[in-house]
């Protein structure tokens, strides 16, 4: 909800501002009516030049608060804490004016230091969000009080009796609402509630990007930018932890080696383009053929491993049969230049001691043996 179109019940608003908006409010009427009942108990406070002046202060600013809490501040969140500080002052400087008109006559009373512990009080309960403005409001009244009815011919003994118990609220209050106040300092008044909003999604925007850009550049770091097959880094460990599955699981794991069958003469031929397509379409067809369990890794170059897990020698052989077909099916449609592939496999058995190394070279032996026997063919 937009804050300029807010109502005056502050429903758009923060919890703290909320509460300190209401209180504000139930503050300044308490406030009016203080000094109404002050009044009566001590008429001479009404006197042109006596309290009526400071009456005018307290009351002045409560009105005021209350008139803002309605115009002005449910479309500006960010006043409510100042303007309540003020208010709470405001009144706090009548109790004090009262206090010490009453306490600077002859017939000055103990009881007289009323209004400094009743707006103390008061201040306190209702302070809400202005809590930590309390120390100013409440110590400086009673120390400004002070001051005048020593200069105004006061005892300190005559001040310690009048003012004593304003002086020890004003000093509690002031100690318990700074340390209740600690809680809160995130919520000063400077934001509002859909600030607040924004920020947090904000970090959360923040954070969700950063973690796309992490997970890109794994992604990028263990695949093969031409083929989106697994590189040759990340190959090596999918096989290292699938060795390490065939031995716990007790089951057969196969390698292949596959390399593209006259890859460079495409190349010198048909440009490198034609061999970079050439490529992800092979790795395209053994894809097809492929379980979801298994992996194929580019080496680099013309070079390929595929990981079969859970898989015999005879079944990948039969895998590596169904995609040569495929292969050879596209390179009979297109008629431009052969499409096939040399493989060689190589089977980890369950319990068995070969390591990862000569798994890998007994497969590319196998592949090597497959080159030449094509080649020898060829050559006849």
């Amino acid at each position: 909800m937009n804050t300029r179109l807010g109502t005056a019940d502050g429903e758009h608003l923060d919890p703290v501002r909320r509460t300190t908006l209401t209180n504000g409010r139930l503050f300044a009427i308490l406030a009016v009516l203080m000094a109404v009942l002050f009044a009566f108990q001590d008429p001479a406070l009404a006197r042109l030049g006596g309290g009526l002046g400071w009456a005018l202060v307290g009351v002045g600013c409560a009105l005021l608060y209350l008139l803002a809490s309605v115009l002005l501040l449910p479309r500006r969140p960010r006043l409510i804490v100042a303007c309540h500080a003020v208010c709470l002052f405001g009144v706090q400087a009548m109790c004090a004016g009262f206090a010490g008109e009453a306490l600077l006559r002859p017939s000055a009373y103990p009881g007289a230091g009323a209004p400094l512990i009743a707006g103390a009080l008061l201040s306190f309960i209702f302070a809400e969000g202005a809590r930590r403005y309390l120390a100013p409001v409440l110590l400086l009244p009673v120390a400004g009080t002070t001051i005048a009815l020593v200069v105004g011919g006061q005892t300190l003994a005559g001040v310690s009796i009048h003012l004593s118990v304003a002086w020890l609220l004003a000093l509690a209050f002031a100690a318990l609402s700074l340390l209740s106040a600690r809680d809160s300092r995130g919520l000063d008044g400077t934001r509002t509630n859909e600030e607040l909003a924004a920020e947090i999604d904000r970090l959360r925007k923040e954070i969700e990007e950063r973690k796309a850009v992490e997970a890109l550049l794994e992604k990028r770091a263990a695949i093969d930018d031409l083929t989106g097959a697994y590189n040759r880094r990340a190959g090596l460990e999918i096989l290292k932890q699938s060795i390490y599955l065939s031995q716990r699981n007790s089951q057969a794991l196969s390698l292949c080696y596959v390399d593209i069958d006259d890859l460079k003469t495409v190349n010198d031929n048909f440009g490198h383009p034609e061999g970079d397509a050439l490529i992800r379409r092979v790795i395209e067809v053994i894809r097809r053929h492929l379980r979801k369990s298994d992996y194929v890794c580019r080496l680099g170059g013309d070079e390929f491993v595929v990981i079969l897990p859970n898989c015999s020698e005879a079944a990948a052989r039969a895998i590596l049969l169904r995609i040569k077909q495929d292969l050879a099916e596209q390179a009979e449609t297109e008629r431009r230049f052969p499409i096939d592939v040399s493989y060689g496999l190589s089977e980890y058995a369950p319990g068995g001691t070969m390591a990862m190394d000569e798994l890998m070279r007994v497969a590319d032996s196998n592949m090597y043996l497959n080159k030449q026997s094509k080649k020898l063919k060829t050559a006849e």
